[in-house]
């Protein structure tokens, strides 16, 4: 297997009060980038224990077992942003960008007659994407904060799936791993992500975060009588994205003179359900806490105690490879944790 890449790229951001007085504060951004990617894939369904090793030379030839494909891809690819700094406590902003994932091959070369020779190769997957956004700074009374949005629409053409399909018996027939790729059709995602902070006292703040996502496959158009579903697709094509998943906090310090800072802090954490492709993980919840005594005498001396996950949520947080004989296995949120922090400074650092 053989994978190059070349690419060329560049980007400029141009101040546009050069050429208007009135937009002193607006920049304008310009990126593009070329990216050409190509593939080599020599296959040779069987070996054998005394043979194992295929040489160069062995696949050139295309001879029964060594079959050799190849195939490329380009694109041209480029963001385009329009930055406006109002004032020094708000900036917003608008930018469009296209994104590319390159094709690639399946493996062994199927016969003509063989249900995957539709799906030999797959193309480049496209995403198109627009998004808005703000960043501002508050002051109310004595409460300051801080607060972004960012909402964007991303359109996917192309999108490429994966598929698991049990062994017939026949190398000429089933997929290398037992896993092809194919093109799947379109999709769309709206989004919104936000942040808040608050501090209503020097020493107390409170903050939340969260982001939300809708996801649909907008056309399911997968090869002639390749079997998958469209639940399938869509799996795979918005492999871990949550629907939601937002997070709270709060950190308050008490000033002890002399003997240090005493802090205390809290997160809490919730995430949807989410698909890791065939395995889907339930939303669950996580909570963690903190005390701290800083500085401990201006000695640079910290000491810590701390609870992790404390009501033991279990989540999953990702799937570990499967096995060719069909076990999926994940990988949990490690479970309630708790212990005992020091740490020193040197140098006031």
């Amino acid at each position: 297997y053989e994978d190059r890449s070349k690419a060329v790229y560049g980007q400029v951001s141009y101040k546009l009060e050069d050429l208007f007085s009135s937009l002193e504060d607006v920049t304008l951004d310009l990126g593009a980038r070329y990216t050409k990617d190509e593939q080599t894939v020599c296959d040779a369904p069987s070996q054998t224990l005394t043979d194992p090793l295929v040489t160069e030379g062995q696949c050139n030839t295309g001879v029964y077992p060594f079959t050799k494909q190849s195939t490329s891809s380009n694109k041209v690819t480029y963001n385009l942003g329009v930055n406006y700094r109002m004032n020094d406590r708000l900036f917003v902003y608008a930018v469009t960008r296209r994104g590319y994932r390159g094709g690639g091959i399946n493996t062994p070369l199927f016969p003509a007659d063989s249900a995957l020779s539709k799906a030999q190769t797959f193309e480049p997957e496209v995403v198109d994407d627009l998004e808005l956004g703000m960043k501002t700074d508050f002051h109310i009374g004595e409460t300051v904060g801080r607060f972004n949005l960012a909402v964007y629409q991303s359109e996917f053409s192309d999108i490429q799936a994966g598929i698991s399909q049990a062994p017939t018996g026949d190398p000429l027939r089933d997929p290398s791993n037992q896993t092809y790729y194919i093109n799947a059709g379109e999709a769309r995602v709206k989004g919104v992500e936000s942040e808040l902070i608050v501090s209503p006292l020097q020493d107390l703040e409170f903050s939340v975060a969260g982001a939300y996502l809708d996801k649909q496959i907008t056309k399911f158009d997968p090869p002639p009588n390749v079997p998958i579903t469209e639940e399938e697709a869509y799996s795979f094509a918005f492999f871990a994205s949550p629907r939601y998943s937002y997070n709270l906090g709060a950190n308050y310090v008490h000033h002890l003179g002399e003997l240090g800072d005493l802090a205390f802090s809290v997160k809490y954490f919730r995430i949807s359900d989410i698909q890791y492709g065939a395995v889907t993980g339930d939303s669950y919840e996580k909570t963690d806490f903190r005390v701290a005594l800083n500085d401990i005498g201006a000695s640079g001396v910290n000491v810590a105690a701390f609870v992790n996950n404390a009501f033991d949520a279990v989540g999953v947080a990702g799937p570990s490879l499967s096995s060719p004989v069909g076990i999926t296995s994940v990988g949990y949120i490690p479970p309630r944790m708790y212990g005992v922090q020091a740490e020193y400074r040197f140098g006031g650092l």
